[in-house]
């Protein structure tokens, strides 16, 4: 999750975390969602992972990220309103 290329394989293993219900790995999904230098579909797979999870304030993280991200990244914003549904 951590290497900087092989997005799409990110992708992957963030929806893998997801399905396991890994709550260790919320954090650092939640930074790749709230951070600007990954790929979109990867930032969106972060946050369908995180709607997976569940984490404990999670919910409410998510919802106020949504509200103010204003980048109008399809694959972002996609991956948000999975992971909202997905709660």
């Amino acid at each position: 999750l951590n290497r900087k290329s092989e997005d799409n394989l990110r992708g992957a293993f963030a929806i893998a975390l997801g399905m396991l219900r890994d709550q260790a790995s919320s954090e650092h999904l939640f930074s790749i969602l709230e951070g600007r230098s990954a790929d979109e579909d990867l930032r969106g797979y972060a946050a369908i992972a995180l709607g997976m999870i569940r984490p404990v304030g999670g919910f409410e993280r998510l919802l106020a990220f949504a509200e103010k991200d204003r980048s109008r990244l399809e694959g972002v914003h996609r991956g948000l309103v999975l992971a909202l549904g997905l709660y």
